[in-house]
């Protein structure tokens, strides 16, 4: 499941938000609590939001300092038709999908 909150900013285009994603069932992640932070440019939604997580993950399309790529879980790249939802939606299957993740950070730990 995912739930987000956005600041009230968003009819500027302009937000500043915290997302959970709870792990997907019958992987690594499974039903761990995950924290992200979003944020968006003038420019959103014709580019895509920044989303790095807060909660330690090892995961092929993060980095270390918990930085999503949005490419590697978006098949076809991000549209301006996509919301910030959807962006969460292809992280958590993303996570659903991973192969070869192998040992998970301590439960609670953050970047």
């Amino acid at each position: 499941g995912i739930n987000a909150e956005y600041g009230k900013q968003w009819y500027q285009r302009r937000v500043r938000g915290n997302a959970t994603i709870i792990g997907p069932p019958r992987c690594p992640f499974e039903n761990k609590l995950y924290s992200l932070h979003i944020e968006t440019g003038p420019e959103y939604p014709e580019s895509a939001p920044k989303i790095r997580f807060r909660t330690r993950i090892n995961i092929p399309f993060v980095n270390s300092s918990g930085v999503v790529d949005l490419r590697a879980v978006l098949p076809r790249g991000w549209s301006k038709a996509m919301t910030i939802k959807d962006a969460l939606r292809h992280i958590w299957l993303g996570m659903q999908k991973a192969k070869g993740v192998g040992h998970q950070p301590q439960e609670g730990l953050t970047y």
